[in-house]
């Protein structure tokens, strides 16, 4: 994608990725940190072994989450389990075919990079009879307004959609008025809302 953006003669923003490139202009959280905060906190509440499920559209969103996870776990001296990657669409059905990858070996926590792998999950891991958040705890990093239509209620990564699509037009606009950008790569702050898929 990089080179794509790199030869097109028509001005880019980028968001659903932290850039990091001063070539590429994007809006977005700090997902590598957000990741940080969620290992820490479900550490803190006895979370040993974790796994992470993401999908090839969010690739540089799990690629940072994947990198706070594992700097949190070294530190503790804990290790990764599963890392796996949905095929394509980081859907429900994809998070019911990642349980059952799983299921011989859970971990005490999973990240879901979609709410509605979290989702798949999580019903998956009710029909098997496993309680959440008891014996597995699920957390996501859309937070669309599924997170909330589901029981228990699936803990997430609260990103500022408006500010992120408001910053973004701001530098789009001083990209084709050929105005100087100080800051190309802008991370906007987020917020971790616990809900009923961890203790």
């Amino acid at each position: 994608m990089k080179e794509l953006i790199n030869q097109s003669s028509v001005p880019v923003v980028v968001s659903g990725t932290n850039g990091k490139d001063a070539h590429i202009a994007s809006v977005n959280i700090d997902f590598t940190e957000a990741a940080k905060e969620i290992t820490g906190e479900l550490i803190e509440k006895g979370a040993k072994s974790f796994a992470l499920v993401g999908g090839e559209h969010s690739k540089k969103a799990q690629e940072d989450v994947l990198e706070g996870l594992t700097e949190v776990l070294n530190k503790n001296g804990l290790q990764l389990g599963d890392t796996l990657n949905c095929s394509g669409a980081e859907s429900y059905k994809e998070g019911v075919k990642a349980f059952a990858k799983m299921k011989g070996n859970l971990p005490d926590a999973i990240l879901c990079i979609s709410d509605e792998e979290a989702i798949g999950i999580m019903h998956s891991a009710m029909d098997a009879g496993i309680k959440v958040p008891e014996e597995l705890q699920i957390i996501s990093f859309n937070n669309t307004r599924l997170v909330e239509m589901v029981r228990p209620q699936l803990s997430s990564v609260i990103q500022p959609l408006y500010d992120i699509g408001a910053v973004g037009m701001r530098l789009l606009t001083k990209y084709m008025n050929d105005e100087k950008i100080e800051e190309p790569n802008v991370v906007l702050p987020h917020r971790i809302e616990y809900r009923g898929t961890t203790k």
